[in-house]
Order: C-alpha cells, then structure tokens, then sequence
C-alpha cells in the first residue's frame, strides 16, 4: 500500500514539492536495498495543476513523495508505479483525459503524460542531489526507449524543460534564495512566511533580537553589530535581495556592497517613493552606476503601500516570484 512521506512545515529542504526532496527519498531507497521509480510529468493536455517535469518518488515499500497534480491523484500514480517496480520495466501512464484507468480522473478534465522510470543510475542520483545541494543548474535527460537517464550541466539562459525529438529533457535550476537585509517585524514576518513557501532564507539583521526570531523560525540569521559591518552574503544569481530597513543609515554601505559585487536577479529596498529618491541621490554621490541603481525595486512590493508586516511580506514574495519566473523565461517576460 503507497503511504505519503510526511515532511515538517517550514522546514526549507523538506518541501514535499520539491525535485530535491523527490531525488534524496529515491536515495534513501537505494541505501534500503529497495526498489524505486522516478516519476516525471512529460507532457500536460489541456488543463493540470503541474507543469511538465514536475516530479513524484516512489519505493518499493509504498513511501512516495511529491505532487504531479493538484494531491488528488497521487496515490493512484504511486500504486501504478509500485506495480513499474515490481515488473523492473519503465512506463509511460496517462491520467486524465484519455486514460485507460478510467476510475481516475484530474479534477480540471485534463491529462497528463507520466514517465516512471524504474531502478535510477545511482550516479546520477547522486549527481543531481550535490548540484541542487550546490546550487548549480543542470539537466536530466530521460530517454523512453531505451530506458536511462542522461546528466549533463552544459546549460544555456535559453534552455528549457522539454522534449527534444525522442529525448525529454528536463532543467534543473536552483531554487530562489531570499537574502533579507534589516531589522524588526518585516524581517521576521517577510523570514518566515518565505521559508514555508520554500524559499531559501537567509537574513542578515541589525539587531539580536530580529536575528534570534527569524532562527527560531527555521531560517539562516546573521547578526550585523553596527551599521560600519560588510558581512560576506551567500548571493549568487538565483538570490533577491530585499532591504528591510526604517533606519536607513544602516542601509547605504550594504546597498552598495551589494550593487558593486554582486548580481542577484532582484534587489528591492523599503521605503516611500521620496525614500527610494533620496536613495537614489545617495547611490549616485557615491559612485554607483546609473544601470546599477536602475536596478532596484523601490518602493518594493508588488502592490502597495502596505500597514502591516504580513502584507509587505506578501507584496515583496509576489514580486519576487515574478521577477523569478521572468528571469527563468528564455524570452525575459
């Protein structure tokens, strides 16, 4: 009988969606001994709550995580896979729209292509669990007929989760990092709802107290003594930035540290439109090119103003998400 892995809330590499989480329980499997199955959506028709590539673990013990739907089909997949692992032969199910099971049914009357790859290289496993551990992109190329997967991290900005003639490939990127800069409720409040959405948080904090909160709510916190401190932060190019302060004198040295040696995909700032001018003026008078200040999302949030840290929190994560998801895209948009 298949039985759902259960994962901790908040906890920012245990999110029951994630590939990561999906790649670590087949590599569980494999320590155990026990058959797995990789799950992998291949093609969607119509309507799904997935995209293509999305993934769910199987073992041979009936322990399965991840979600290829929207939770409703599931177990239905994870006992067809089950049966995959068993027969040690590869699959290509449909669910939904033009099934032959016809008893399971996607709620928004599409369908979805599913490959369930049974007994994975566990090289490539490996492999693949050190480089979302490592934060570094790569694919995985699953090749129906013949019955293996292909790892290579020759990726370009332009390439994407597809099929490529006979081979589907999919694209692995890390996923966002949210490095937050400052102090009080907003950090906190901004911390934690990130970290249950599965970002990677990292806060950097004026204050012990904020610094001590936001660890307590299972997030990485760093303790900035006096406003003079140039922290080394952990940004590469799949990391926002979010500025978080009121008082703005901590911020314009670790602004433009930021802006001179790094190149997150966002860096938003707090404050009111006369705020954010008075930032730009500072930015320039000391040295900060223009493309560069251009750069900053000021006032941040994807809506605004806001009156409380909940909604700042929600405003800044939209827009955030956006900026990702456009940053992802081939096109940019």
């Amino acid at each position: 009988m298949a039985a759902r892995v259960e994962f901790p809330l908040g906890v920012s590499d245990s999110q029951p969606d994630d590939a990561l989480t999906a790649f670590r329980l087949i590599e569980t499997g494999q320590q155990e001994d026990l058959g797995c199955a990789l799950v992998t959506v291949v093609d969607v028709i119509g309507g799904s709550a997935r995209g293509t590539g999305t993934h769910m673990a199987v073992l041979a013990d009936g322990r399965y995580c991840g979600y290829v739907s929207g939770g409703c089909v599931e177990a239905a997949i994870a006992a067809e896979a089950l049966k995959a692992i068993e027969a040690r032969r590869d699959q290509v199910l449909r669910i939904g729209w033009g099934s032959p099971l016809i008893d399971v049914r996607l709620p928004c009357g599409g369908g979805i292509d599913l490959h369930i790859h049974v007994a994975p290289d566990p090289v490539i496993v490996r492999a693949a669990i050190e480089a979302m551990e490592f934060r570094e992109p790569f694919r995985i190329g699953y090749l129906p007929g013949e019955c293996r997967l292909m790892f290579d991290q020759t990726l370009t900005a332009a390439d994407t989760t597809g099929w490529v003639q006979d081979v589907f490939k999919r694209v692995y990127r890390p996923r966002t990092r949210l490095v937050l800069i400052g102090r009080g409720l907003e950090v906190e409040t901004t911390a934690r709802i990130a970290a249950v959405a599965g970002l990677e948080v990292i806060a950097y904090c004026a204050d012990g107290e904020t610094a001590d909160a936001v660890y307590r709510n299972g997030a990485k916190a760093h303790w900035l003594s006096m406003p003079s401190d140039r922290p080394d932060f952990a940004i590469d190019p799949y990391t926002a930035v979010v500025f978080l302060f009121h008082d703005h004198e901590w911020e314009l040295g670790l602004l433009c540290q930021v802006l001179r040696e790094h190149e997150p995909f966002f860096v938003g700032a707090l404050g009111s439109r006369r705020t954010h001018q008075m930032r730009i003026e500072a930015l320039r008078l000391a040295g900060i090119a223009e493309a560069l200040i251009d750069t900053i999302h000021g006032p941040v949030g994807l809506f605004g103003p806001t009156r409380d840290a909940a909604s700042l929190a929600i405003s800044v994560l939209g827009q955030v998400t956006q900026a990702r998801e456009r940053a992802d895209s081939p096109t940019g948009t």
